[in-house]
């Protein structure tokens, strides 16, 4: 994906956005040469030999095949046409205030909101009512305002406008630190054009999360995780049933990361293939039948370039299922592991201080932002802003960014590709692009908690 601040760059006058600053090192490349030595390469060769891995030779999942030339007349149609991010001419989409003002009304939701303003909002999305005649939107705003709580309104609108400008600050500071990394890597004659670490697939076969003290961070836990925390866990597939990934992965949360909390299994294996292999605390469910359809109840089709989104997807119902078992209750904070991860130490100071570096909400907390939050980690590849196979949930307020997550993993089922990672950049996207400002996504640094192993990480340690 094209860096915002180089689309930027090229934008005529007109669409160009304010305060973004101009990319160091972009204008500086024969973007013809580089696509060209991109394929050349051994790797762009063998993908090249199926066809159905093809998508991984383009620029994005969004793009054409590369060609030699894709690249620069791709930026050609930015400079001329104001080619958006979204592959309209324009720019960015321009909205009146009516539009925004209409927008905020879905963003406040039902709250404090009386029958008849209500009955406007359900089943309708301020897509759709910005397509109404402008008279009739015009009704509909003032009806929907005569309807709210104008305090609660004030409020809230206060909070929304703070929580965009911390989002500002923080996009600002990352674009000054890329920035700033960029022109370091740029004056370093040692630096190749294109790194070896470059889009490696993080679907290695072992992860392990680590709890190792920072060096400038030294307290007692005192926190009980225990109730207040759970784990959960999804075995999707004959070869995963048929595998001791799971037991593995149990095993070393109960030994080595002294996690005594519950442990939630979903998987599609009968529920005796895990239901005796361990105490009560880890509960085995099989999935919802209505969990495999669209939101229409419609079947939903997917080819075998995106078939695991079949069960990705399951990662955003998470929390329906801790609504069907009663012993879940006490449950306000959730981590979500891929099964081939491994504990490597005590898990309880990880959460004590992942969770107060980065304002997990605590139990019985509440935030006055309004908004919905998931936690990431960050991947190794930068070909996606968040690693999706370990995530933090908070119980109270994640289920709308959940919501939007599985709305992108179905539009990609419908194109017939796409990963579920994929899916979760888009929805980072259009939060970063503020066309989403209910959900915030939050990247963690892995630091010392979570080692990604690479098959170079263990030829290091052969040789």
């Amino acid at each position: 994906q094209m860096s915002a601040r180089w689309r930027n760059d090229m934008l005529p006058e007109k669409f160009k956005r304010k305060g973004l600053s101009h990319h160091p090192t972009c204008p500086r490349y024969d973007i013809d040469e580089v696509e060209k030595k991109f394929m050349q390469t051994n790797l762009f060769s063998v993908i090249e030999q199926y066809p159905n891995m093809h998508p991984m030779n383009r620029p994005s999942l969004n793009d054409d095949d590369l060609n030699g030339t894709y690249c620069s007349s791709y930026n050609h149609l930015v400079r001329t046409e104001g080619l958006s991010i979204w592959g309209t001419p324009g720019g960015r989409p321009v909205r009146s205030n009516l539009d925004h003002a209409i927008k905020h009304q879905f963003l406040l939701g039902t709250e404090h909101l009386e029958p008849e303003g209500v009955a406007l909002l359900q089943n309708n999305t301020y897509r759709n009512v910005w397509r109404y005649p402008e008279e009739e939107k015009k009704a509909w705003l003032e009806t929907v305002k005569e309807a709210r709580d104008k305090e609660y309104e004030d409020a809230a609108g206060a909070q929304m406008q703070e929580s965009k400008r911390r989002r500002r600050r923080r996009r600002h500071k990352q674009e000054n630190a890329s920035s700033n990394e960029e022109r370091n890597n740029d004056d370093d004659s040692s630096s190749d054009m294109f790194d070896e670490n470059e889009g490696i697939e993080e679907s290695v076969s072992v992860v392990e999360i680590s709890d190792k003290a920072t060096k400038h961070t030294e307290f007692s836990v005192k926190r009980d995780f225990d109730h207040s925390h759970a784990i959960f866990l999804i075995s999707f597939g004959k070869e995963a049933a048929e595998s001791t990934l799971v037991e593995r992965c149990v095993l070393s949360l109960r030994r080595r990361g002294a996690f005594k909390g519950y442990i939630v299994v979903l998987t599609d294996a009968r529920l005796d293939r895990y239901q005796n292999e361990w105490e009560s605390k880890v509960i085995v469910m099989n999935p919802l039948p209505e969990h495999f359809l669209a939101e229409d109840g419609t079947q939903i089709r997917y080819s075998k370039s995106n078939a695991s989104l079949k069960y990705k997807r399951f990662k955003t119902f998470i929390l329906d299922y801790f609504n069907l078992d009663d012993r879940l209750d006490a449950v306000e904070t959730i981590y979500y592991l891929d099964i081939d991860i491994m504990a490597a130490n005590g898990l309880g100071r990880m959460f004590e201080e992942l969770e107060s570096k980065y304002g997990v909400l605590k139990p019985h907390e509440k935030r006055n932002d309004f908004l919905s939050r998931m936690y990431f980690f960050t991947p190794l590849s930068k070909e996606w802003p968040l690693q999706g196979g370990t995530f933090i949930l908070e119980r109270s307020t994640s289920r709308h960014c959940l919501e939007l997550w599985r709305n992108e993993i179905d539009d990609f089922a419908n194109t017939e590709r796409g990963r579920d990672q994929d899916a979760l950049a888009k929805v980072y996207n259009r939060i970063e692009f503020e066309e989403e400002t209910q959900c915030e996504l939050v990247r963690m640094e892995n630091e010392n908690y979570i080692a990604l192993p690479t098959p170079r990480t263990f030829d290091s340690i052969d040789s």
